[in-house]
């Protein structure tokens, strides 16, 4: 039976071991479905500020308990009944957080049932809905949870029954009345100090959640994002002023999640970290934490959108733990106006570049396919636009339909000619004796631009692209192409339009592909009735879209066909290059040795490895990548050969994963799913007699 913390108020106790009232018990769930072990979670913060908030105000007049997981709340409901159950709903936990509501008001139907969180729309049409379609939930709580938790405990104390509530009306929180009206009012923000919630590392609330390595901790300085991006839960306007928790806290938690965390990773919760002035100190902090503590050991970081100095800063204080980001998204500017994201202006975009260039910092971006008004070509010359900046990784996500966003409205979908189909979210799954839950994406694949066709045929060329560039491990052979006019883009579409140049390659971006078609279902019942047929079959496969394409690359890795894959796009890029340009010695040779370095700049995780290797070159790889890619590799002959430096950038996070005990291929599992893109494979880097500690 998994330990439950109750987190009850000692005030509730006198001295003499007499209960001074009897609290109302208040139970806060932010569950996780049970299948998750192939993604760390985080500690949950959100159900932490409003645990230790209601703490505050109501003190011994309630008893908190908090719930990750539906097997704590089950077997919490064997003792306790409470009167209150407040869910935080999420994309991850939507319908386990429905499906556990319906059974607490199955096991106790006096129970008062609210959910709050992204997922939830302060929309009327949308609230309403949520409503209709889930009796479960009495309440539903567009925006920050506290005040209106706060409001309907207050309400209850008051002597109102749950009809009465219903009826009546609470502030912050929306209800369905006796003739199916919306009754209660929408509190747009937090209607006191941002500093009255507590912190729930502080009060210690959240010391069991620390304690357990599959809880990354999480730390939010600021609530509150000025951008309305339409796929966005936080493109509110109600959530558009940033508020920012006390400096001095957020410095003692970072001491306090140092000292007791077991996992040795970080996040930060902002939306837009670098927004504020005070982000710089804050990220010194985090550095001098790390000198004298080795927490953390690397970071999660949304910045901001806008390339600022602030944010320039602060990637150059954080540069042994993160990559330089600016997020894109699209570089079409009909989709940026169709999901209102704010269009970078070019100079700015040149700044930063250069600006990374310059302090050696690794820039990196991310794109989302298939939004609104994008079309194949778009999308294919936004991939050309950032590899000409030389973004050195760029992700590409598949869009998925959030719950409580703009283009979750109908008539978004409608506008846009959006078709979706749905599978299982990833992790999504939660098996027990008296509630089984299957978790559902939605998935757009195709819309008024781009066709179902097109959407299969550039995701094959997604998972090759995702491979080769953006988990860099043959990223410098794409740039070593590009250098003669051989897009990475026109190179990889050879190889999806003509499968047999490249066999291993195409074979893993197949079976990428019919997994995909297998995965999406045109309903969530569909989707359900997939999932149970597979686990009837085999249990132990059952995975996600993104585990899935994770396991793939993987395998590719474990079975040693990385060589194989370099050579097969290095063959292509040279016979595109010869149906340009006559055969050059010079060209040939450079190529060989940058195929080469790719393969030795693969990372074994079967046993430790040396921090920096040698490999034996006609060429300055160094000077050519410090110089950005931008001219042909042949331009940086060395005068009678030399060798170039192979360097893993975070060395500390390798020693920590070859010291586990995990099996190799959790070891890669784990690497995956936790390290970033600047620390994947070795780097390129100058090779003197001081440094080299491992040869080829």
């Amino acid at each position: 039976m998994t330990t439950i913390d109750s987190n009850i108020n000692k005030r509730v106790w006198q001295s003499d071991g007499h209960r001074l009232s009897k609290p109302k018990i208040v139970f806060l769930a932010d569950l996780q479905n049970s299948y998750y072990r192939y993604i760390r979670n985080s500690v949950p913060i959100g159900m932490g500020y409003v645990a230790a908030y209601l703490e505050s105000i109501f003190d011994s007049d309630i008893e908190i308990l908090q719930f990750r997981k539906f097997e704590e709340l089950h077997d919490a409901l064997a003792t306790h009944v409470p009167a209150v159950v407040a869910f935080g709903s999420y994309s991850w936990n939507t319908a386990l957080t429905r499906r556990t509501a319906a059974y607490v008001k199955q096991r106790h139907p006096g129970t008062v049932v609210a959910v709050g969180g992204p997922d939830v729309s302060q929309v009327p049409s949308m609230a309403t809905k949520l409503l209709e379609t889930s009796p479960q939930f009495d309440f539903v709580i567009p925006n920050e949870g506290e005040g209106p938790m706060r409001e309907l405990l207050t309400a209850m104390f008051a002597g109102g029954g749950l009809d009465e509530l219903r009826r009546c009306g609470v502030n912050g929180c929306l209800s369905l009345g006796a003739k199916g009206e919306l009754t209660g009012t929408v509190m747009d923000r937090f209607d006191d100090a941002i500093e009255a919630i507590p912190s729930p590392y502080l009060t210690g609330l959240m010391d069991r959640f620390l304690a357990d390595p599959d809880y990354l901790p999480i730390i939010q300085t600021a609530r509150g994002c000025p951008y309305h991006c339409t796929f966005c839960v936080s493109g509110k306007n109600s959530w558009s002023k940033v508020k920012g928790f006390p400096l001095d806290r957020i410095k003692a938690e970072i001491d306090y999640v140092a000292e007791r965390a077991a996992a040795r990773y970080l996040r930060l919760a902002d939306e837009n970290f670098g927004i504020q002035h005070r982000d710089v100190e804050i990220a010194e902090y985090v550095m001098e934490r790390r000198r004298h503590t080795g927490f953390p050991q690397g970071v999660s970081i949304y910045t901001d959108k806008h390339p600022t100095e602030r944010v320039k800063q602060i990637n150059l204080l954080m540069r042994e733990l993160m990559p330089f980001c600016i997020s894109f998204q699209s570089a079409s500017s009909d989709v940026l106006n169709n999901i209102k994201r704010i269009n970078l202006k070019n100079d700015t975009i040149k700044a930063a570049v250069a600006f990374a260039n310059d302090n050696g910092l690794m820039l990196v971006s991310e794109l989302i396919f298939a939004l609104p008004g994008e079309t194949a070509k778009s999308f294919l010359t936004s991939i050309d636009l950032l590899i000409d900046m030389r973004f050195e990784s760029i992700a590409i996500n598949q869009l998925r339909i959030l719950k409580g966003t703009e283009m979750d409205l109908p008539e978004d979908r409608k506008k846009h000619g959006v078709r979706t189909l749905f599978s299982m979210s990833e992790n999504g799954y939660t098996r027990h004796p008296e509630m089984e839950n299957i978790e559902i994406d939605e998935w757009v694949i195709s819309n008024n631009t781009l066709s179902e066709e097109e959407y299969f045929e550039l995701n094959k060329f997604i998972f090759m692209f995702d491979f080769a560039h953006s988990r860099c491990f043959l990223r410098e052979l794409l740039f070593f192409f590009e250098n003669y006019g051989i897009r990475a883009t026109e190179l990889l579409m050879r190889v999806v339009r003509t499968p047999d140049l490249c066999p291993v390659l195409t074979s893993y971006a197949e079976r990428f592909i019919a997994g995909l078609r297998g995965f999406l279902k045109e309903t969530p019942e569909h989707v359900v009735e997939f999932v149970r047929e597979n686990i009837a079959k085999d249990p132990s496969k059952l995975m996600g879209i993104y585990r899935m394409t994770d396991l793939l690359m993987i395998e590719l890795l474990m079975e040693k066909h990385l060589p194989d894959a370099v050579a097969e796009i290095a063959a292509t890029g040279r016979r595109l290059h010869a149906e340009r340009w006559p055969s050059d010695a010079q060209f040939d040779r450079s190529a060989d040795s940058i195929s080469h370095a790719m393969v030795a700049a693969f990372i074994s995780l079967d046993q430790a490895e040396p921090e920096v290797i040698s490999v034996s070159t006609e060429y300055d790889m160094a000077a050519w990548a410090a110089d950005n890619y931008r001219q042909p590799l042949a331009n940086y002959p060395i005068s009678g050969g030399g060798t170039v430096g192979l360097r893993i950038r975070n060395y500390q996070a390798y020693e920590s994963l070859w010291g586990n005990s995990d099996t190799i291929q959790e070891r890669y599992i784990r690497h995956f799913a936790t390290f970033n893109s600047s620390n994947r494979r070795r780097h390129l880097a100058p090779l003197d007699g001081s440094v080299g500690n491992g040869s080829e």
